[in-house]
């Protein structure tokens, strides 16, 4: 027997709300209460509940296709923004095309006019961020014969040209990770710099020069290094400052991989971790909690980054006029064993 097609209105139904409170929640079209939201998302999810696209978008004269741009979709940080997008959007019944620009400006412009001329409803940008890139962006959003495409970004925040932009004050969150160290002792605090072609990057760099600058310690750019935000360029920076018989007594990396390689080099030399070198890391990925010792690392709500920029786009596509949205997020200092021996930790297997 064929399975009945369920409809808005068994959704409201089910959920006890009017069919127009479960529109406006699936649309992200005006204000509902966070209590009737749970109630649609929780009917939404019992029913199964699809919206048919190619009948809507006729109605509608609208895709309801969106386009994500991230850096690197191997990168286990973008994986839960992801999902939070996805869900959002699912929810709302839009289809989500994904391209991976693999930190290359190039392509991430290639993608995004791609996905522009396919006439999606909008783009979610997780990507570089240049001037360069900036104007292209601003060029892009009024290029496609539409009064303004529009695009959200990630990470980095483009809100001062015109662009919706979810992020969290990444040069005070490594003030916070540099600093922790100092507190401890730290008087030598390495840094694995992430590459520096995004502002969110570029302020993580700025962060760890101005913790050392207000604490009065000296600033050595020999301990500096660059990385790629991979594991394997965090075990080739240790490597060079161990061989090189730098003196440093803390490790300071742009992301949790660099963080683990540098661990990994430290151990090969059976350097202990925390007790002669400390290491925190960034992004608080699922890999910290479960190392031995486990890392210290800037937690970033990278689920709810997710969540709150697909909410941001349905709302711009709603409301094109919209005063364009700065939304900050909260980032945490997560204290593990790395900085810490006596720290209390357990594994987090919330996103594997």
């Amino acid at each position: 027997m064929a399975r009945r097609t369920v409809s808005i209105k068994d959704v409201a139904a089910a959920s006890g709300v009017s069919i127009a409170t479960v529109s406006n929640v699936l649309n992200n079209r005006r204000f509902v209460s966070e209590e009737l939201k749970q109630r649609v998302y929780k009917a939404v999810d019992e029913l199964d509940y699809t919206v048919n696209p190619i009948a809507r978008s006729m109605r509608a004269s609208k895709s309801f296709a969106v386009g994500v741009v991230v850096l690197d979709l191997n990168c286990i940080f973008f994986a839960p923004m992801l999902k939070g997008i996805q869900k959002v959007m699912s929810r709302a019944g839009y289809s989500v095309i994904m391209y991976d620009s693999n930190y290359s400006m190039e392509l991430e412009m290639k993608y995004s006019r791609m996905l522009a001329n396919s006439m999606v409803d909008g783009i979610i940008l997780a990507g570089i961020s240049t001037e360069e890139n900036s104007m292209f962006y601003s060029s892009l959003r009024s290029s496609t014969g539409r009064s303004m495409l529009p695009i959200i970004s990630i990470e980095n925040n483009l809100s001062d040209i015109g662009i919706d932009s979810v992020y969290i004050d990444n040069e005070k969150a490594s003030y916070t990770a540099t600093s922790h160290m100092i507190e401890l002792g730290c008087k030598r605090i390495a840094h694995i710099k992430a590459p520096q072609t995004t502002t969110s990057n570029s302020a993580r760099l700025r962060g760890y020069r101005k913790a050392l600058m207000d604490s009065g310690l000296e600033y050595d750019s020999s301990l500096e290094l660059d990385g790629d935000f991979s594991a394997a360029s965090g075990y080739q920076a240790a490597l060079r400052l161990i061989r090189a018989g730098k003196n440093f007594d803390g490790i300071f990396a742009a992301n949790d991989q660099m963080a683990v390689g540098a661990m990994r080099a430290l151990h090969n030399y059976n350097i202990n971790i925390p007790g002669e070198v400390k290491i925190v890391g960034f992004d608080n990925t699922f890999v910290a909690s479960i190392m031995d010792p486990a890392l210290t690392t800037i937690r970033v709500p990278n689920y709810q980054m997710g969540v709150s920029a697909a909410q941001c786009l349905l709302r711009r596509i709603q409301n094109p006029q919209e005063k364009v949205s700065s939304i900050q997020m909260e980032y945490e200092l997560i204290i593990r064993r790395s900085t810490m021996a006596s720290a209390q930790t357990n594994w987090d297997m919330v996103y594997w």
